[in-house]
């Protein structure tokens, strides 16, 4: 492949000298210079930063541009303190080294441009820095630095010193004239050592020297003191940016002499060979040449525009320099004539790259275009046409190189721009005329699709080669470069994400490798590529290449892999004649029948024996079947000991197999071994004949393996031939004993040879359902030689099948009469009815659970009067099919009402199991549980008086208290009440039952039906001082039963009845109101002050007036009351008005220790009444006669009597 001079691809840039920071040794090896004054860290420092880099691409050299921060672009070479540049005034009559009219140069007397001109620039600098540093006298002779400022006139300033400076300053100024007169700009950087940055004395030495000089401070002359890495870098940085703007008239001056030369001469003028024997150049040459020189100056001083230009007009007069004609101007294939194709391809890249570099894809594309074209044209001429592998060769580096520039142009924030469609409506007539497309060869692609071209070029030059001269040996590895180029160009469409390509471009590489005999690597691609085109189903594609994978395999001897692609192609799916598929079919039975595998087998040393081929497994959900397999069971679900039918369906399409094909062997894999099926061939039979499916039986007459690899498999001889649109359906059945999931793991169909083992593997564990996903279908026997199909429920195919315990066919029913009282044997009547086909030997079990809390006392029994439990079992002996039996338990709910959980289980088993199999049935029933009746009390203290005027604290005091029971019967239905009497609660002496109700006799109770009774109690208190806090009082016996019961038992409910407690003995305001009061009658009210402690109780006393009475007596009083004293006060009222009117109340305010408050009136009878419900819970609001409450005290007034009697009361 052609290669080009790397001066006319390298971007040039401007060239800077630097001297001072190293010197050469004797080899001529750069070495860092260490003089006397000079920090050897700084020199070496700052010359690696020079050095740091050499070579720029168009992109990197004008980044200054649009970023301050990156200084222009300097290629920096070490020259020599002596460095001389050469003279470019030429003497009348001499010419340069490489001008065409010297003798001795590579261009005489016909050569028109070489790159050593370019490399000759490449060395010669356009600008010099000199790194010098100040002398300074040795730190050992002790002398003191001079100041500076007022007092420094006044110091002499050392003579050695001085002499130095001026020697400094007169070399330097000698250096700045040489370099001036030749146009080249000079400068200086004065390295410090770190001493000398804190002389005050420097800068004054500097200033002498760049005076003397002559330089210009700022742009010439500069002062570098010790730093960072990034300090010296700023430094470099500014260096750049202030030599750049002034180095730019080097180059600029050097264009204007060339130009000054070239208009000496005519113009382009058609090219003609005077003289063909290499004759001098034409006045045209010499134009041309000019050009040259000018345009790669302009790329020097980085004018991309003028350069873009000037490489444009060279490259026009050059493809008329080359341009064929009658007498062409240069021996085709001769030395010039190879320069001049070279310089032109160069320049087209240069063109096409700036193009690229201003974002004109469409020039840069016309650029390469254009001149792919030139060369097309001019080649037949030149020998090479587009029947010589030159031209593809040349062809191919043209795009390599043009997809290289793409891809460093992207990698530099180049867009390839993509065509937009052309709106007809908006758009111009001229312009919507093209809107149906645009051509895609005007279009600029990204890098991938010219390094695909490139590599099609050069295989096309490589075949060509091979064409011409077969036997000659290649001096280059065109195969190598062509899978490079294709490996590029994979990497380009996979980064944009172009999947198609990728793939025909892998094709491409492995077709590469086989024809180069990399067999290997040709199959791995292939490989790669034929899943995808498996898996998107692209058949056409696919058969080619797995006929190029066969053959890769055979010729690498991989007759595993051979074997793997001739079974795929004898899919129906892929396109092939009936002919290439019988030859499949045929070569595959070759290699099994006449081939080893490629690992042979190994021979025991030991007993010479040959061990048995490793298996070749060929997965087929990976590739395309030629016959597909399916299995379905009968039903989703089944039930232990129940049959389970499944059947595998094999099915062929009408092309393939071609021939029949019979296996050795089919095996049915269970996830469960005990069922797994071995089928093999039984060769009596006859491939069918028709279209109809077989329907091949696998349940009878199967037989157990007895030793071997497939021991206790069972197995059968059946018909395993195969033809062309065949289906066959192997039906077999399964005994499951235990509750499991049963799955079809795989299906094998096994190829046996004496070299080889063939299984043919169908997974069923993972399963893709096609789309749309069809019936359920069951092939099924109907007494014919035709089975047919028939449709089952579902879809898709069922391969695992969940194994349950069979339902019992039991029932169990419930009759009773919910809902059940409190304290009752409940009875539940449970009826069993079996609908087994056979007797069955039943037990019972019940447990009872109360649902809202746990309660000991509930049981159940079987009989009542019986202790029970919370759960218990009956037997209940053989039922015959169809038969029922019935039993009653009774539940016994007490003390907490709500639902109780019945929960029924019947466990039985067939008589002829003998217990073995055990079916369980169970029902659970809520039953409701309520109270059969609800108590409510009321507690009231009986005021008696008391005739006694002092108490002893420890004599035995009495109260009354009267109990009122209501019962109110909650039962759903008629009760029947046969007792209801007191039970006293035992080991309670301090109280006694003074009357009760008479005599109960058997009564019925209605739903809602009361029934109150009412007891009086008479508590003793042994001691006021110490009272006890209740007495239990006892509970009320209710015996009863339901009234529909007759022979039913009593059932006994017991209502605790609430406990009394002591009224507490303190003060004590009673009220003694006659029980009749007449109108117009004065009648006397006694109030009994009694006072039970042991302190004193001053008290005041007031009248409160009513309305309805006037009285006579104290209004008011006050008065004090002994410990365990009473005092008594009399009051004569009148009435007034009758009816119930409001007495006048007595107000006692007592006074103990300190606190006052009111003592309430109590009237003498009936006292304070606490009501308590059900539960005995007291009821605050509904209690009466509150003593922390004082009430109003009412009475009934009766109207006049007629009676002349009236009693007089007595006066206190």
């Amino acid at each position: 492949m052609d290669t080009y001079p790397a001066e006319y691809l390298t971007h040039p840039v401007p060239v800077l000298g630097v001297y001072g920071l190293q010197n050469h040794d004797a080899n001529g090896q750069p070495e860092i210079q260490l003089s006397e004054g000079k920090s050897g860290t700084l020199a070496s420092t700052l010359l690696s930063i020079f050095l740091a880099r050499q070579v720029f691409s168009l992109y990197d050299a004008t980044r200054y541009l649009t970023n301050i921060a990156i200084p222009p672009p300097f290629r920096v070479m070490t020259v020599e303190k002596e460095f001389t540049p050469p003279n470019n005034l030429k003497q009348p009559n001499t010419h340069s080294a490489l001008s065409p009219r010297t003798p001795e140069s590579p261009l005489h007397p016909d050569g028109l441009f070489t790159p050593l001109w370019i490399q000759k620039h490449q060395a010669l600098p356009c600008a010099v820095v000199g790194c010098y540093s100040l002398w300074d006298a040795h730190p050992a002779t002790g002398q003191p630095r001079r100041e500076t400022g007022p007092l420094g006139s006044h110091q002499p300033i050392n003579p050695a010193e001085r002499e130095h400076d001026t020697a400094l300053a007169h070399e330097l100024n000698e250096k700045r004239k040489l370099f001036q007169d030749k146009g080249i700009k000079f400068a200086v950087v004065m390295l410090m050592s770190r001493y000398q940055v804190d002389d005050p004395a420097v800068d004054e030495r500097c200033t002498f020297i760049r005076k003397q000089s002559g330089l210009e401070n700022r742009i010439s002359f500069f002062t570098l003191a010790p730093g960072s890495v990034h300090e010296l870098q700023e430094f470099v940085n500014t260096l750049y940016r202030t030599l750049f703007s002034t180095i730019t008239q080097y180059y600029s001056n050097l264009i204007k002499r060339i130009r000054k030369r070239r208009g000496r001469i005519s113009s382009y003028s058609s090219y003609t060979n005077n003289d063909a024997s290499g004759a001098a150049l034409t006045d045209s040459d010499w134009a041309l040449r000019y050009d040259l020189k000018i345009a790669f100056l302009h790329e020097f001083r980085q004018d991309t525009e003028a350069t873009l230009k000037s490489f444009e007009q060279v490259y026009a007069a050059l493809v008329d320099y080359l341009a064929p004609g009658e007498t062409p101007i240069l021996a085709v294939h001769g030395h010039r004539w190879v320069e001049a194709r070279q310089l032109a391809d160069c320049l087209n890249i240069k063109i096409y790259r700036m193009h690229l570099y201003l974002n004109d894809s469409a020039s840069a594309l016309a650029q390469l275009n254009g001149h792919l074209h030139m060369f097309q044209s001019y080649s037949s001429s030149w020998g090479m046409g587009d029947t010589s592998f030159e031209y593809w060769l040349w062809l191919s580096n043209q795009y390599r190189l043009f997809a290289e520039s793409i891809d460093i142009a992207i990698q530099h924030g180049f867009t390839i721009r993509v065509p937009l469609p052309v709106d007809q409506v908006m758009s111009p007539p001229s312009l919507a005329s093209m809107a149906g497309g645009c051509n895609p060869g005007a279009i600029l692609q990204h890098p991938g699709f010219y390094y695909h071209l490139a590599a099609m070029c050069c295989a096309e030059g490589r075949r060509r080669l091979l064409d011409a001269n077969p036997e000659a040996d290649q001096p280059t590895d065109y195969a190598t470069m062509s899978i490079e180029l294709l490996t590029k160009s994979y990497e380009q469409f996979k980064q944009y994400h172009n999947s198609r390509m990728t793939l025909y471009l892998a094709a491409e590489i492995a077709g590469t490798y086989y024809e180069t005999g990399k067999f290997e690597m040709a199959l791995k691609f292939f490989e790669r590529i034929g899943k995808t085109y498996r898996k998107e189903r692209w058949h056409t594609i696919l058969t080619s290449i797995l006929r190029w994978s066969l053959r890769c395999a055979k010729e690498l001897g991989l007759w595993e892999r051979t074997i793997e692609c001739l079974i795929e192609l004898l899919a129906p799916a892929l396109p092939m004649s009936d002919t290439k598929r019988a030859d499949s079919l045929q070569e595959l039975l070759t290699v099994l029948e006449h081939h080893a595998p490629s690992s042979s087998a190994l021979v025991d040393v030991q007993t010479d024996e040959t061990s048995t081929p490793t298996p070749l497994v060929i997965h087929m959900q990976q590739i395309n079947p030629f016959i597909h397999c399916s299995v379905q069971f009968h039903d989703r679900d089944s039930f232990v000991n129940s049959p389970l039918l499944f059947q595998v369906t094999l099915q062929t399409e009408p092309h393939s197999p071609p021939s029949p094909l019979r296996f050795t062997s089919m095996r049915i894999v269970f996830n469960q071994p005990q069922y797994n099926l071995y089928l093999t061939d039984d060769l009596s039979t006859q491939p069918a004949t028709s279209s109809q499916p077989a329907l091949v039986d696998c349940v009878q007459n199967t037989t157990l393996i007895p030793d071997g690899d497939y021991a206790q498999w069972h197995t059968k001889a059946v018909d395993l031939s195969m033809v062309a649109n065949h289906t066959k359906v192997f039906q077999g059945s399964l005994l499951p004993t235990t509750c499991e999931d049963i799955k079809i793991e795989f299906v094998y169909l096994d190829l046996a040879y004496p070299n080889w083992t063939v299984h043919l593997q169908y997974p069923f564990d993972q399963i893709i359902e096609e789309n749309p996903v069809s019936r359920r279908k069951w092939l099924q026997a109907d007494g014919t030689n035709h089975p047919k199909f028939k449709l089952l429920d579902g879809r898709g195919e069922v391969h695992q099948v969940r194994i349950m315990q069979r339902p019992p066919l039991v029932d169990l029913t419930t009759f009773s009469s919910a809902p059940a009282l409190l304290d009752e044997y409940f009875p539940l009547t449970i009826v069993l009815t079996s609908q087994e086909d056979e007797p069955i030997d039943a037990t019972l079990h019940i447990d009872v659970k109360n649902v809202e809390g746990q309660v000991q006392e509930d049981f159940i029994t079987f009989n009542v009067g019986q202790p029970g439990e919370s759960s218990g079992e009956i037997s209940l002996g053989q039922l015959q099919p169809g038969a029922s039996l019935s039993n009653t338990v009774y539940l016994f709910g007490s003390r907490l009402a709500g639902s109780r959980l019945v929960t029924l289980t019947a466990r039985y088993s067939s008589v002829s199991s003998h217990g073995q199999a055990v079916m369980e049935k169970q029902e659970s029933i809520r039953i409701p549980f309520m109270n059969p009746f609800d108590a409510n009390f009321s507690v009231c203290e009986i005021n008696e008086i008391t005739n006694k005027s002092l108490f002893l604290p420890n004599g035995t005091q009495q109260e009354a208290k009267r109990l009122n029971v209501t019962v109110r019967c909650c039962a759903s239905w008629e009760l029947t009440i046969d007792r209801l009497e007191f039970e006293k609660a035992k080991d309670q002496p301090l109280l006694t039952l003074d009357t009760q109700n008479g005599d109960f006799t058997t009564q019925t109770w209605q739903t809602g039906q009361v029934f109150d009774c009412n007891f009086v109690f008479r508590l003793t208190v042994p001691s006021v001082l110490d009272l006890p806090s209740s007495l239990s009082t006892g509970k009320l016996v209710i015996s009863w039963k339901r009234s529909s019961h007759d022979d039913g038992p009593f059932s006994t409910t017991s209502i605790p009845l609430p406990s009394l407690t002591p009224h507490s003995f303190g003060t004590k305001l009673l009220a003694d109101v006659p029980e009749h009061i007449y109108l117009g009658e004065p009648f006397t009210v006694t109030y009994l002050l009694d006072n039970y402690t042991m302190q004193v109780v001053e008290f005041t006393g007031a009248i409160e007036l009513s309305e309805a009475f006037v009285f006579s007596g104290y209004k008011q009083f006050k008065g004090q009351l002994l410990p365990m004293t009473q005092g008594t006060y009399h009051f004569v009222c009148f009435p007034l008005s009758a009816g119930n009117v409001q007495l006048p109340r007595l107000k006692i305010m007592a006074k103990v220790q300190g606190s006052e408050k009111e003592i309430p009136v109590q009237r003498l009878g009936d006292g304070r009444t606490v009501a308590f419900d059900n539960d005995l819970n007291a009821r605050p609001s509904v209690a009466l006669g509150d003593p922390g409450k004082p009430s109003p005290m009412l009475v009934f007034v009766n109207a006049k009597r007629t009676s002349s009697f009236i009693a007089k009361p007595a006066l206190i």
